[in-house]
């Protein structure tokens, strides 16, 4: 949902860093409202899976970065103006209920149909043949795909995540959306999650202005995406958006626009199928589960050492987000009616080298926790960034039964079979450790009622300074209507009149509270020490992020949170290094800020400003534009397009180095009571 007059420009992932120049100060709007990656389509089937409507009560008709100013405190002043959020009365329902909690769910297939495949011939899993040559055969085109309609077109549904034309063969698992409702009195809200990398902000506008014309308040549908890296380019993306005979979108219109209908219709079904129940809640620490679910250096058994709670933390520091949330709904009968799910892995466990469209470990996930409850369960992803994923670690090895593998150490004791390699049996694995974590937590969570049950929101505007996604966005590959930015200088005061620079995405952050369950969203991947903060229980962490000499692995170091500092670094600054790739010596692509302070402003981590027992945020929420990486760790000159990335990756697929402070302004804004 955008903010009032205004709508946003949807971006995504690209593939080159920003550079510095100056920009002004000036206040932004802040009307409130209700509502609110690294690498990695066809018209789709419109069959649904749906709680039973007909028990529920009726629905009613109706290159160019710009350098923030430091304070005296040395955080960083965005140039916007904070003002407090509101919060709204409330809405008018779009359906019946009585007294009590109400919840429904639907599930909508979204999986791509009738797509045209290629022949492998070389096995690299991507396309290496020419876009308009369907017969193959050539030097320049060896591969040939099957033209099913005859146009010379390859109607490919390129997979998002990794490397670019790795183009679906088959099917694995449903692509679905995914809608639950809950409502309480005159309160409701509907959360949707949808089985792509990330969806168009405008895509998700469209969805509530229709919704809002059906009776629903708009501000009250929050729209994410799971994030899978096995799903439809939804983006545009991986196609080939760089290559030299003709840049090529992997996004197919007619199917996203197809995802906008889907959207609608998964929250009108599940509103049309309320049914009073009672909720429980419960969360649960990964790294508390089994000991083979960490490392070396958080005292566990897994031989990846640096494995923390079943996270594979690709990014110095190693700060993990590892919580595992639920949420379950059940009714008078004692029948389960729906279920929310949050975690923050990436779902790429299955891995660059399949070809079959798939939720990767979610789908996992949701079916374990049906088969044991049943209901319908939405999951919805937590902080992605930083790089918050599984893949790369070893991990327990599960057969399809959900039992551990099993086999006989040097000493002949039992140990669990450990697997880094990805598949879908390794994407099985994942999920279903997930889904006993969550069957547990929800055995022994708590009973609870949405009381308090609030909704309140602000926008978020957040300037396109990677230059690469302004050069994608001028090109038009992105997925994505280019009128749609705003350059009001009220609201953007970091456009510079340069007509590349489109100006300001303009979207949604929510703050929502459920009884003790209360959680914020933000548009695209965070670091997770932007929203839960640094490890401060831990006192190696504080010597590590202070004392440079204590990180890395040279010279008998032993660093557990910063592995790739370069000794080299020792005595430099990172303010010396915020524009280099190189500085005396210090390779900058692997050194980070020290000490390591993630919070861009003076506010605490938002998840310590959280009052409920529950907390989390749902990521990809309302947009979906790369990663929010802290600012005083942001490196401005990393470009992947040149090869210069490191450690830094993440700021090459984010749209701005202001983007992780702007998100805190939004949060701090809409918890001011």
């Amino acid at each position: 949902m955008r903010p009032t007059g205004l709508v946003a420009v949807a971006l995504t992932l690209s593939l080159a860093g920003c550079s510095p120049e100056s920009a002004s100060d000036s206040p932004a709007s802040t009307e409130s409202s209700d509502a609110a990656d690294s690498s990695d389509a066809t018209d789709s089937s419109d069959a649904t899976d749906s709680a039973d409507a007909s028990d529920g009560p009726d629905a009613t008709d109706g290159a160019l970065d710009v350098v923030a100013p430091d304070t005296a405190d040395g955080t960083v002043d965005s140039g916007l103006e904070v003002q407090e959020a509101d919060v709204e009365s409330p809405p008018a329902l779009p359906f019946t209920i009585g007294e009590g909690d109400y919840a429904g769910v639907a599930v909508v297939d979204a999986t791509p149909q009738d797509f045209e495949t290629f022949s492998d011939l070389n096995g690299n899993h991507r396309f290496d043949g020419c876009r308009h040559e369907p017969a193959g055969g050539t030097e320049a085109c060896p591969e040939p795909y099957d033209d099913k309609d005859g146009d010379k077109e390859f109607d490919a549904a390129f997979v998002a995540g990794f490397d670019d034309l790795r183009a679906a063969a088959d099917v694995h698992d449903p692509i679905e959306v995914r809608a639950i409702v809950l409502a309480r009195g005159t309160e409701y809200l509907a959360i949707v999650s949808v089985d792509v990398i990330g969806l168009a902000g405008d895509r998700i506008e469209r969805a509530q202005e229709r919704l809002g014309e059906m009776g629903w308040d708009p501000g009250r549908v929050i729209v994410s995406s799971t994030h899978t890296h096995q799903g439809p380019d939804t983006r545009g993306l991986w196609g080939s958006p760089f290559r030299k005979e003709g840049a090529w979108s992997g996004a197919n219109p007619v199917y996203n626009a197809s995802l906008t209908d889907k959207i609608v219709e998964a929250v009108d079904l599940a509103g049309k199928g309320l049914k009073h129940v009672t909720l429980k809640a419960g969360a649960t620490a990964m790294r508390d589960r089994s000991e083979w679910f960490n490392g070396k250096n958080f005292g566990g058994k897994s031989p990846t050492d640096k494995l923390h709670g079943l996270i594979n933390d690709g990014r110095d520091p190693v700060i993990v987000s590892d919580q595992l949330f639920a949420l379950r709904a059940v009714d008078d009968q004692n029948e389960t009616v729906a279920m929310l799910l949050n975690f923050s892995g990436h779902p790429e466990a299955v891995g660059d080298e399949n070809q079959s469209l798939s939720a990767d470990y979610v789908y996992t996930l949701r079916s374990r926790v049906e088969a044991h409850f049943g209901g319908r369960a939405v999951f919805v992803p937590e902080c992605l960034g930083g790089m918050q994923s599984s893949l790369g670690g070893k991990i327990p090895q599960t057969d399809e039964s959900g039992a551990w593998l099993m086999e006989k150490d040097e000493q002949g004791a039992d140990v669990p079979v450990v697997s880094s390699e990805a598949s879908f049996d390794f994407a099985r694995s994942v999920g279903t450790h997930l889904a006993d974590a969550a069957i547990d937590a929800l055995e022994a969570g708590d009973d609870f009622t949405l009381d308090p049950f609030l909704v309140t929101s602000t926008p978020l505007y957040v300037p396109v300074d990677n230059g690469s996604f302004q050069l994608l966005f001028k090109l038009g590959l992105f997925d994505v209507d280019p009128s749609i930015a705003t350059r009001d200088p009220e609201l953007c005061p970091w456009w510079t009149g340069d007509e590349l620079h489109p100006g300001c995405v303009a979207l949604t952050v929510w703050h929502v509270r459920l009884g003790p369950v209360e959680f914020l969203t933000a548009p695209g991947e965070i670091l997770p020490e932007l929203f839960w903060g640094n490890p401060t229980d831990d006192p190696r962490f504080a010597e590590e992020s202070n004392d440079p000499t204590q990180r890395g692995k040279e010279d008998g170091r032993d660093a557990v949170y910063f592995l790739q500092h370069p000794k080299a670094c020792d005595a430099t600054t990172y303010s010396e290094c915020t524009n280099a790739l190189e500085v005396a010596g210090c390779d900058c692509l692997h050194f980070h800020a020290a000490p390591y302070t993630p919070q861009g402003t003076a506010h605490a981590a938002a998840a310590t400003r959280l009052a409920g027992k529950y907390r989390f945020l749902i990521g990809n929420a309302d947009d979906h534009l790369g990663y929010a990486v802290p600012e005083p760790d942001f490196n401005r000159r990393v470009s992947q397009l040149l090869g210069t990335d490191g450690d830094h990756y993440e700021e090459t697929n984010s749209v701005s180095f202001r983007f992780g402070t702007v998100l805190e302004e939004a949060w701090d804004r809409v918890l001011t009571p």
